[in-house]
C-alpha cells in the first residue's frame, strides 16, 4: 500500500486516512474535552498527536474542530487529511 508523507515526521498508509482522522479527533478530545484513557487510545494515537502539534491550532480552535463544520474542514486541510 502506498505510504503518504503528511509531514516530515508523520507518514500514513493511503488506506488509513479515515483511521488517522479518527485518531486526530481522539487526541483533540483528550486535549480539550475529556481525558481519553490509555487503554482506549487507537493505534495511530502517537502519529496523530505529532501531526496535530504541527497544525498550529489553539485550544479554542481545537474544541471547535472537534465537531463537523468549517473549523474541522480547516483542520483536515491543515493536516493534509482532506
Amino acid at each position: 500500500m502506498e505510504e503518504l508523507e503528511l509531514t516530515p515526521t508523520v507518514k500514513v498508509d493511503a488506506g488509513d486516512w479515515a483511521a488517522m482522522r479518527q485518531a486526530v479527533l481522539q487526541v483533540v478530545r483528550d486535549l480539550v474535552i475529556e481525558r481519553v484513557p490509555l487503554a482506549s487510545r487507537g493505534a495511530l494515537w502517537e502519529r496523530a498527536a505529532l501531526l496535530l502539534e504541527e497544525a498550529g491550532f489553539g485550544p479554542d480552535e481545537l474544541a471547535e474542530a472537534y465537531t463537523p463544520g468549517p473549523t474541522q474542514d480547516l483542520l483536515w486541510q491543515a493536516l493534509r487529511l482532506k
